[in-house]
């Protein structure tokens, strides 16, 4: 039955019939746009080029801290080599044999003894360094290696996601040629009133009555509206569900 104020359509027989065929055509590039969208390569390959994008942006913060390191290093060399360049020239004055007071003798001593363990001090802040950078060479490494090997997957993924979208594509092409000649069959006005109920009702605009139930939304159909389904359905008229306002076509 149609309800109240909906307008009911001549040709259910075979208009019905061609609709239910232009349905299974929408249903199936649907289905291949879905899985097109869904491609497992493309979906690995999403996820991997976060992950390459994780790992390129860990890698610029670890060069960075690097050089950081290495400034350092080159700066605590500087100072090691004052330190040690003012130290050897207090011991060589302290032991020239050149005239110097006690006072003078004791405090060039104290401070070459200052210099010594300045020296020693720095040294071991330089090892320090040099341990934090062999750990974050060490780090950005795997890193690197990870890179490598994610772009050689990458690459694989790229390559079979391509040929299984072009295999996709053919098959979107040949479904799209007979979706097109379907619809040459069917009014205009049913067509697009067709099409609107599709985009409404999640792609499904045409259902089959199925064991007294629409195949669109699954619902029972009352025993008049389904009555009525089946007396035109000889007398070639279109019904819509009362449940879902899909195109219902009793076979």
């Amino acid at each position: 039955m149609t309800p109240a104020g909906t307008p009911s359509y001549a040709g259910s027989g075979n208009l019905g019939m061609m609709l239910l065929e232009l349905q299974r055509h929408d249903s199936e590039i649907d289905a291949l746009e879905y899985k097109k969208v869904t491609l497992p390569e493309r979906v690995a390959l999403g996820n991997m080029r976060d992950r390459i994008h994780e790992i390129s942006h860990r890698v610029n913060e670890l060069r960075a801290e690097k050089d950081a390191i290495r400034i350092k290093q080159d700066e605590m060399e500087t100072q090691v080599n004052i330190t040690v360049e003012r130290k050897k020239s207090l011991e060589k004055k302290l032991y020239s044999g050149e005239a110097l007071s006690a006072r003078d003798l004791e405090a060039m001593d104290a401070e070459a003894h200052n210099l010594t363990n300045r020296a020693e001090d720095l040294q071991d802040r330089q090892f320090e360094l040099m341990e934090a950078l062999e750990e974050l060479e060490a780090k950005y490494g795997d890193l690197e290696d990870e890179l490598d090997q994610l772009s050689a997957k990458s690459d694989q993924l790229v390559n079979a996601a391509k040929s299984k979208l072009s295999d996709i594509d053919s098959q979107l092409r040949a479904c799209r040629s007979l979706r097109k000649a379907a619809a040459k069959h069917i009014p205009n006005a049913i067509r697009q009133r067709y099409d609107a109920i599709r985009a409404r009702a999640g792609g499904t605009g045409a259902a089959a009555l199925v064991e007294g139930k629409c195949s669109g939304c699954h619902l029972a159909v009352s025993p008049a509206s389904l009555s009525c389904a089946l007396a035109v359905s000889d007398d070639d008229g279109l019904n819509i569900c009362e449940n879902c306002g899909r195109f219902l076509i009793a076979g």
